[in-house]
């Protein structure tokens, strides 16, 4: 998981406002351990959703750049640069990276997600 020297994942920021459109920096007041990072959230709801099914919200390639994953790099992201394709939260190092990753998107996807089978198959 992309988490900072502090524990947090997402550099901070409430991933429940990505699927609203928005980035937004979390809050410490509304904060959720799960799988050893720190979430936060803007708001208690988003909180309350994101501990009734986390799954649900969390970043594709543990938060990593997702074009990194096509390479099988594990780059930063800039939080503020990011995709939603069918309902799964893409982080991306920054604009640029972006522009090329929307070129070929879905062949990105499935390119990642087959490096990734290759790294760590189904049990």
């Amino acid at each position: 998981m992309n988490v900072g020297a502090d524990n947090i994942a997402v550099s901070g920021y409430d991933l429940l406002s990505y699927f609203e459109a928005q980035a937004e920096p979390g809050d410490k007041n509304f904060a959720a351990q799960y799988q050893g990072a720190t979430y936060l959230f803007s708001t208690a709801a988003h909180l309350a959703s994101f501990e009734a099914e986390p799954a649900r919200f969390l970043p594709a390639y543990g938060g990593y750049c997702a074009y990194g994953a096509t390479m099988g790099k594990q780059l930063p992201i800039d939080p503020e640069v990011y995709e939603v394709v069918s309902g799964r939260l893409y982080l991306l190092l920054n604009r640029a990276t972006k522009k090329i990753w929307q070129h070929n998107q879905s062949l990105n996807i499935r390119s990642a997600e087959q490096l990734l089978l290759t790294i760590d198959p189904p049990r």
